[in-house]
């Protein structure tokens, strides 16, 4: 166990990142996601993804059988993980497994086509585990003071709409308790970077919606999904309408 949970910089060698992700399955399937044990590999899953970058996220998704079986051990689990350093940590690996990565000058074109199949695949298997992205929507529902949990689950909410958007939208606008935390947020969180990242979610939704509807006026898309007021208060209507 000591040696799973060292510390992994971004010099570490892909094949020990790939075997220290199947000991982290291990730990896992023996000690369940809501344990001390759980805890610190959501930690280090995390740590190791971020120190690594985006190579090293590419050769764990390319894992696909390993890949599968943690997401099958962690994603229909993320509701009763009951610590809140534990869950941001999870959320923000799975964020890093389908976030968009900054196109460079020198990426060789089939190369960026292959992982965006593989986090488009992470993705879809994500929102199937979640039930269509239901339950991924809802823990936005569950965190009121954990201003950086918040922001983790913004940040994954995102990236997954990015990828699927009817398939987010739909899971938001069918959760009228999740409609009404995005417009709390919205209105009164204390925290700027949660509020823009929330905003930012909401005015993704909008124009996706708008693209989806052939070219329709944002601003019509938005009053259709019900949820134009949230952006109404933030005084954002002049900045929809210039759309």
């Amino acid at each position: 166990m000591d040696a799973l949970l060292r510390t992994v910089d971004a010099r570490v060698s892909v094949i020990d990142t790939q075997l220290a992700l199947r000991d982290a399955l291990d730990v896992l399937d023996r000690n369940g996601t809501n344990s001390p044990e759980g805890y610190k590999v959501f930690t280090k899953l995390f740590d190791t993804c971020r120190s690594g970058g985006p190579e090293l996220v590419t050769a764990l998704l390319a894992d696909t059988d390993v890949m599968s079986s943690m997401l099958q051990n962690i994603v229909p689990r993320l509701q009763g993980i009951e610590d809140s350093e534990a869950l941001q940590d999870c959320l923000s690996f799975l964020g890093l497994l389908v976030a968009e990565t900054p196109a460079k000058a020198d990426d060789d074109e089939e190369k960026r086509r292959t992982v965006d199949r593989l986090q488009d695949r992470c993705a879809e298997r994500i929102l199937d585990l979640s039930k269509g992205g239901s339950e991924i929507v809802a823990l936005i529902t569950k965190q009121d003071s954990d201003m950086y949990l918040l922001y983790a689950e913004l940040r994954l909410i995102q990236s997954l709409h990015k990828r699927f958007p009817r398939v987010i939208t739909s899971a938001v606008l069918e959760a009228p308790e999740v409609v009404a935390s995005l417009v709390d947020l919205l209105k009164s969180c204390p925290a700027a970077f949660v509020r823009n990242e929330c905003l930012s979610l909401v005015h993704n939704m909008v124009s996706a919606a708008a693209d989806q509807a052939g070219g329709r006026p944002t601003v019509d898309a938005a009053e259709e999904m019900q949820i134009f007021p949230m952006l109404a208060f933030q005084g954002k209507v002049l900045l929809l309408a210039s759309f």
